[in-house]
Formats: C-alpha cells, structure tokens, sequence
C-alpha cells in the first residue's frame, strides 16, 4: 500500500513539474523576440505625433479599434521592450487558459476545493491545447508587439464570459455597483474587435431565446440589457471614419449582392475549419485528460452503466448545446463584407469558441450524463491516469524547447545585423545589408524582413528609425 501511494505522489509531483516547464516555456519564448514590420512603423507615428494624436488619427483614417485595443498597444509599444511586450501577450494567452479551466470547473459545479498545483496542471494542459491549436497564427496574435493586442481581447472576452456565466446570468442577488461594473465592462468588450462582437452578439442572442422559451423574466431582461450593450461598443468602433478607408483597399469590398455575400460567407467559414484543424485535434486529444483531471477533481466515477435518454433533449436543451457553436461561426461576419481582409490572425476567436463550444457546453453536458459520486468510504484516488496528462505536456514542452533554441539562434543573427546597420545611422547613407534566412523560424515567430526594394513600407519604416537615405538586402536567400 505504501509504495502505491509513493508511486502515486510522484507521477503527480512529476505532472507538476512539467505543467511548470510547459507554461514558463510557453512565456520564455518571448524572450527571443525582436522588433518585426509593424512594430516598427507604429513606433515611428507614435513618436512623431505622440500617443494622443497617433490614436485620433488612426481613428479616423485607419481603424476604429484603436480607440480600445489601439490605446493599451500605443502605450506599450511607446514605453516597452519588445520582448517585455511579448511576455505579456503570452501570459494572456496562459491566463486566457486559467479563466477556461475554472469556466469549465463552475459549469460542471465542481465543489471540491482544489489544490495550487491542481490548477497549475489544468492550466498547463489548456494552455498546450491553445498554444498548439493557434499554430497558424500564433506569430501574429500572441508573440508579436503589435498583433498581441488579439489574445489579450480573448483574454477580456472570457473573463467577460465567466462572469456572465457563474456569477450574472444565475438567478443570485449582484449588488448594484457590481451590476454597474460589469455593464461597462461590458460596453468595453462590446467595443475590442469587430468580429469578436459578432460572437458575443451571437452568443447572447442564444441566451435571450433560451430565456424566453423557458419563461424567465428576469434573464430575458439581463440578456436584452447585455445585447444593448455590446452593441453600443461595437458601434463605437463600427462608425470610426478610418474603417470605410481602410475597407477601400480592398478591391471586393461591399459588394452587396445575395450571391457575392454567400459564396464569401462559404468560403471564409471554409477557410476559418481548414485553418483550425491543429486546434481541433488538440481539443478532440485533450477530452480523455481533461476527463481524468475532472474525475480526479470532483472525487467521481464513470457509471457503469449508462443510458441515454433522447426524450430529454427539447429546444432549450439544443440551444444550451449549440450557443458558442453559432457564435463561432458569427465571427466570419465582418469579413463576409471585406473579404480581402481575410488572414489566419483574424481566425482567433472563431477557434476559441469552438474551444468553448465543446469544453462549456458538450464536455460538461457528456460528463454530467456519465458519471456519479463516490462515496466516501471508498474513496481512494489515482494519479495513474496523470501519466496521459504528463506525456501530453512533454509532447507541448519539446515543441516551446526547440522553438526557444531555433529563435535564439535567429535572434543572434538579427541582433548582429542591426550592430551593422546602427554603425550608419545617422549618416543619410544608402545601405545595402544580407537578408537573415526565414526558413529556420518555427511557426511561433515569423517576420517580414528588409526586402530588396528600397521602397518597399518596412524598408523605410527602417531608414527612417535610423535616419539612413535608404536600405535594401542584397538578396534573398
């Protein structure tokens, strides 16, 4: 008996441990970061003009988001590091992984009080699932100064979901300066990101024909006011003069004709499926971990035998399992009418409430119908199964190892080159330099480099933060 309970102690501790690895490697890998493209360019405006007018202008002449998501990114870019940013960006997504773990944990009311390091290990096990499952636009939503600002309005937007979820949309006494609070907060959200919105105005849409099919007064009233809300944010970005402009540059946008909008609507959501395949198979792998932590959790057992009851299953019931599906899907809207905008940053949010989809509405309504308490008496939990949770992690840890050893090298290279690019600042000379080979870059940092056009936007963004006549490569390796 005693070395069962040692062998379980140290799967756990061991568990632990490397959920520790996993999530400072997640953080670390900001370190070898370096300015890229745009961070340079917004830097130059915000120095010339200043935070104010930089954020006025932008307003009117580029896009109405920087009136919230602009202003924390003008702040940083102006007063941080790059990699200091970064760092921060990565601990959204990491936070944006602990606001899920205990959503999911409250959804499937579970009262045991947990441990520090049970939730160190969940956090860690979500975080993997995100880090992996953002593959194809990690380097442009997480670990990049300017783009960053993407994962910190998820990270803003399931708070925001939390607390609708446990603490607002429940029928329980709020105290009316929290009431107040969250409705600004709510009005903030309302205004991060467009597509984002759509989500939530999906989302809460749902929840208000949830709430009149089943006759609740009191939650259609909450769910009309929050729909109210976030749409007076939303409209504070929508009606932004610089968003027509920008949506100029694209050649097909508003074209406002019925087969036009549904062949792009079509072909988005296809875009948006193919792009979140990595997430999907993380999410789809994480089930039977995730299963073990909340079994292990909640001190339950599967059910020996189960029986599934379609009777049970009306409207609300299908509503309550298809919200965040429909608001996934909501998040192609704005794109449906600037098709050209289309990029794999902008598929965030579409991924992260497909992630809620299934792990705040299937997974807890699956696990609810499987399994059932253990009595006391015979209580008498594993951590066997942790080995899976552990093996997952080491899986996630290599990855972020290899991607700090391959940017650390990189950034050598970098930082080598802009010694020899400083050592003519100042001089209004031309200057010719090497290119740094890009085929090295693991997908969690990519960059747009000098080009060999001396006219090309980064290339002068560079001249000028160096004061040279100009700058181009030699070649392209």
């Amino acid at each position: 008996m005693g070395e069962v309970m040692k062998s379980n102690n140290v799967i756990y501790i061991a568990t632990v441990i490397i959920s520790i690895f996993v999530l400072v490697s997640i953080i670390s890998i900001a370190f070898f970061t370096w300015p890229k493209a745009d961070d340079v360019s917004l830097l130059l405006q915000i120095n010339e003009k200043g935070i104010f007018q930089h954020i006025v202008k932008s307003y009117y002449s580029w896009d109405g988001r920087v009136i919230s998501l602009g202003i924390v990114q003008s702040i940083f870019l102006k007063y941080l590091p790059v990699e200091i940013i970064n760092i921060i960006w990565a601990s959204c997504l990491i936070l944006t992984a602990f606001v899920s773990l205990i959503t999911f944990l409250r959804v499937l009311q579970v009262g045991r009080r947990l441990i520090f390091s049970d939730y160190i290990v969940g956090t860690a096990v979500i975080s993997g699932v995100f880090w992996y499952g953002f593959k194809n636009h990690i380097s442009d939503t997480v670990y990049w100064a300017t783009g960053g600002v993407y994962v910190m309005a998820l990270l803003l937007a399931t708070i925001w979901l939390y607390l609708w979820i446990v603490i607002f949309s429940p029928k329980r006494r709020n105290s009316r300066i929290h009431i107040f609070l969250f409705c600004i907060y709510t009005v903030f959200v309302g205004a991060l990101t467009q597509n984002l919105s759509c989500s939530l105005l999906v989302f809460m849409g749902i929840e208000l024909i949830h709430s009149i099919l089943a006759k609740d007064r009191e939650a259609v009233n909450k769910s009309a006011i929050l729909i109210l809300l976030l749409v007076v944010g939303l409209l504070i970005i929508v009606i932004a003069p610089g968003n027509f402009i920008r949506s100029t540059y694209g050649r097909n946008s508003f074209a406002l004709n019925f087969l036009t909008l549904f062949s792009n609507a079509s072909n988005i959501v296809l875009y948006n499926v193919r792009q979140s395949v990595p997430l999907f198979i993380l999410v789809i792998g994480s089930i039977p971990l995730m299963t073990v932590f909340y079994l292990y959790s909640s001190a339950k057992k599967i059910k020996r035998r189960i029986v599934v009851s379609l009777g049970n299953y009306d409207m609300k019931t299908t509503l309550k399992l298809t919200r965040f599906l429909f608001a996934s899907i909501a998040s192609v809207a704005p794109f449906i009418f600037v098709p050209d905008f289309v990029s794999p940053r902008g598929t965030i949010y579409f991924m992260a409430f497909l992630f809620f989809w299934i792990y705040f509405d299937l997974l807890p309504f699956c696990l609810k119908c499987i399994v059932e308490h253990i009595s006391k008496r015979h209580i008498q939990r594993s951590y066997w199964p942790f080995i899976g949770i552990a093996v997952f992690l080491l899986g996630i840890f290599s990855f972020t190892s290899s991607h700090i050893l391959r940017l650390r090298q990189i950034k050598a290279e970098v930082l080598k080159r802009e010694k020899i690019i400083k050592s003519y600042a100042n001089k209004g000379e031309d200057v010719i330099i090497y290119p740094i080979d890009k085929s090295k870059l693991p997908f969690s940092y990519t960059f747009s480099d000098i080009t060999i056009d001396k006219q090309n936007w980064i290339n002068q963004a560079v001249a000028k933060t160096y004061n040279l006549k100009s700058i181009r490569v030699e070649s392209i390796p």
